[in-house]
C-alpha cells in the first residue's frame, strides 16, 4: 500500500507540477527540493533505525541546500527543531528526560552538526574570497552586477506579495501546480497521524511564503510559473 502511494505521489509530482519543466534547467531551486527531501528521508530513517549516519546525511542535505542558495538557511532552525524532537523521542525509550543535554546526545549532535558546520564555513570563506568580507553575500550590499537587489530588496507589501505568489493569474502557484491543492484536504489527517513531521513541512512552506512575499522579485522572472516555488511541490504532496 505504501509503495502504491509513493508511486502515485511520484507520478503526480513528475507530471502534474512545475518539477517537470524545471528539471531541464540549472536553477538552484529544484536542487533545494532534492536536498530537503534527502534531509527528511534521512531524519525518518534515523527515527526508524537509530543509526547515526542518517543524521550525517540529513546534515549534508541541509548544508548543500544552503551552499546552493543562501535563502535555504531559513530551514536550518526548522530542521534543527525536528532534530531536537528526535532526541526527545528516543529519550522516551530510555526514560532519560534530559537527553538533549546529556551525553547520549553528543554522538547524534556530531553526526548532524559537523556537515552543517562545514557548509557554513565553506559559505563564509567563499564570501571572503569573493568580497574580502566573511558576511557579504552579494545580494543587498551594492557589490553585485545587478543593483536592483540593493535598490529594491524587500519592498513589496506583504499581503500583495502573498496573494501574487499563490493566486495571481500570471504567476499563481496553484494555477501552475493544481495538484498541490490536495494538501489541504489531507492536512488534518497528516497532522493527526504525523504531527511533528507535518509541523516541519508546514513551517517550510510558510517560511518560503513569508520570505518571498516582500521580495521585489517574488515572481522570479523570466521563467514559467513561480520559479522560487519550484522546490515546494514535493512538500505539498507529502501532506
Amino acid at each position: 500500500r505504501r509503495i502504491d502511494t509513493a508511486f502515485l505521489l511520484s507520478f503526480t509530482l513528475g507530471l502534474a507540477t512545475m518539477i517537470w519543466p524545471y528539471s531541464q534547467t540549472l536553477f538552484s531551486d529544484p536542487t533545494l527540493a532534492t536536498c530537503w527531501l534527502l534531509a527528511i528521508f534521512s531524519f525518518l530513517s534515523y527515527r526508524d533505525t537509530k543509526k547515526g549516519f542518517w543524521l550525517g546525511i540529513a546534515g549534508i542535505g541541509i548544508g548543500f541546500a544552503i551552499l546552493g542558495k543562501i535563502v535555504a538557511a531559513y530551514t536550518a532552525p526548522i530542521f534543527g527543531a525536528y532534530f531536537l524532537y528526535l532526541l526527545k523521542y528516543f529519550s522516551n525509550d530510555t526514560g532519560n528526560k534530559n537527553v538533549i543535554f546529556s551525553r547520549a546526545s553528543i554522538i547524534p549532535s556530531i553526526w548532524f552538526g559537523v556537515p552543517l558546520a562545514v557548509a557554513l564555513y565553506s559559505l563564509l570563506y567563499y564570501n571572503y574570497i569573493r568580497y574580502e568580507n566573511w558576511l557579504t553575500l552579494g545580494y543587498t550590499d551594492s557589490r553585485t552586477y545587478d543593483m536592483r537587489d540593493t535598490f529594491f530588496g524587500f519592498n513589496v507589501p506583504f499581503l500583495s506579495g502573498l496573494y501574487a505568489q499563490l493566486f495571481s493569474t500570471g504567476k499563481g502557484f496553484f494555477f501552475y501546480t493544481p495538484a498541490c491543492l490536495l494538501a489541504f484536504p489531507g492536512l488534518r489527517k497528516s497532522f493527526n497521524s504525523n504531527k511533528p513531521e507535518t509541523l516541519m513541512i508546514v513551517s517550510m512552506i510558510i517560511g518560503m511564503l513569508a520570505i518571498y512575499s516582500t521580495w521585489y522579485g517574488w515572481h522570479g522572472d523570466w521563467c514559467w510559473g513561480l520559479r522560487y516555488w519550484s522546490c515546494m511541490p514535493p512538500f505539498f504532496l507529502l501532506l
